[in-house]
């Protein structure tokens, strides 16, 4: 269900995070033929993304597994309860569902910024977190 909120989250402010300068890269650990109805269903089809199955990128940017703390907080409960109100039904579990998310801002091979969930509900101002990265490099952007 979180991964549901986010991608409708990012496909919304989708336009804004492109006009900002930046491209998404969705990774995922399920195959392309799961993602595909997945990423149509919420306008991201055409977004480029990378299956990770084994998620050697997912530890390679520091993306643990978390623990009974991180899945099941009260904090958890109440985002699960507003994603829930807000059409992002629980679903059958896709990939390994102790896999902590993350997002992060990578220019020429450098990450700008990062945000590594401590919760499987945490996610970033996606328009703030894309904005505040590229200041850094605004003048390299042209």
């Amino acid at each position: 269900m979180f991964c549901h909120e986010a991608l409708a989250e990012v496909s919304a402010k989708m336009k804004s995070i492109n006009g900002a300068g930046a491209r998404v890269v969705l990774v995922h650990m399920i195959s392309e033929a799961e993602v595909a109805p997945m990423m149509e269903g919420h306008g991201l089809g055409e977004t480029s993304r990378i299956s990770d199955p084994d998620r050697k990128l997912y530890a390679a940017f520091g993306l643990a597994e978390g623990g009974l703390g991180a899945m099941l907080s009260p904090k958890v409960w109440a985002c699960g309860i507003k994603a829930t109100l807000a059409g992002h039904l629980p679903r059958r579990p896709n990939g390994n569902v102790w896999q902590m998310p993350g997002v992060f801002l990578i220019h020429r091979e450098q990450v700008l910024s990062r945000f590594v969930a401590k919760t499987i509900s945490d996610k970033p101002d996606f328009e703030s977190f894309v904005r505040t990265g590229l200041e850094s490099v605004r003048d390299d952007l042209g």
